[in-house]
């Protein structure tokens, strides 16, 4: 049985919290949870869907 990890990125809007946070979503058995200030109807949370398997 494969167990699910879960990582909390702050600042995922820019820099090392975005990569951090496409790194994490690429990988099996993560599940990579983002936080950014600017909240969910912004331009910078609809960027982040970009990410594959990346959902809002």
């Amino acid at each position: 049985m494969t167990q699910t990890i879960t990582v909390l990125i702050t600042g995922c809007k820019s820099g090392i919290g975005k990569a951090m946070l496409t790194a994490y979503a690429a990988r099996d058995n993560y599940l990579a949870i983002a936080a950014i200030r600017d909240g969910p109807n912004t331009e910078a949370a609809k960027a982040l869907e970009a990410i594959p398997t990346g959902q809002i």
